[in-house]
């Protein structure tokens, strides 16, 4: 199995080659160390059931990534967030360069530019809480209120709660700041 084969960190990377374009969407932006042990676990079960293609492309990312990591932390931490955001953003700056480029060399310094300056933090809260979350139509993992790593730029925030009328907006998500997106809910 490959996930005993590679440093801890790069484990939710593997994830996102297994789970086919499904990035690492959910838990909090600091703090939230449970959420990367959850997605460790999650990988140990995936990867035994992954291509060789795909455990060929990460083997080959390992060491880029590995020194790109670094690099992510360090530039992370000074922005007041932990390892563990550093790793989300990581994952899904490496998602992105990986679906553009499926196989050949991964540059490093793209994977670092990318996580540094193309993802800004986004808390999704809702009146009341529990609602589904979509960011540009993509399903999120948890509902409100919860918090992820997005696209830096303008978003389109739609939440879903039975028994209440869909609610859609707009929210500009900054490079190195968490924005919050509040919505009160209205009944059918």
């Amino acid at each position: 199995m490959i996930a005993k084969q590679v440093p801890a960190f790069i484990l939710p990377l593997l994830l996102c080659v297994v789970s086919h374009g499904q990035s690492v969407r959910t838990g909090e932006l600091k703090g939230d160390t449970q959420h990367c042990r959850n997605v460790t676990t999650e990988l140990a079960h995936m990867s035994q059931e992954n291509t060789s293609a795909h455990q060929v492309t990460v083997a080959a990312d390992v060491d880029t990534v590995t020194a790109a990591q670094k690099r992510i932390q360090e530039a992370y931490r000074k922005r007041g967030f932990d390892d563990c955001a550093a790793t989300q953003v990581t994952v899904l700056a490496w998602q992105e360069l990986r679906m553009k480029q499926p196989r050949g060399h991964l540059n490093e310094d793209a994977l670092v530019k990318l996580a540094e300056d193309g993802y800004g933090g986004l808390r999704v809260v809702s009146i009341p809480a529990g609602a589904a979350i979509r960011v540009d139509g993509r399903l999120w993992d948890k509902p409100t209120d919860t918090d992820s790593w997005t696209h830096v730029g303008k978003r389109t925030v739609t939440l879903s709660l039975n028994g209440y009328k869909d609610s859609v907006g707009e929210v500009e998500v900054l490079n190195e700041k968490v924005v919050v997106y509040k919505s009160k809910l209205s009944r059918k």
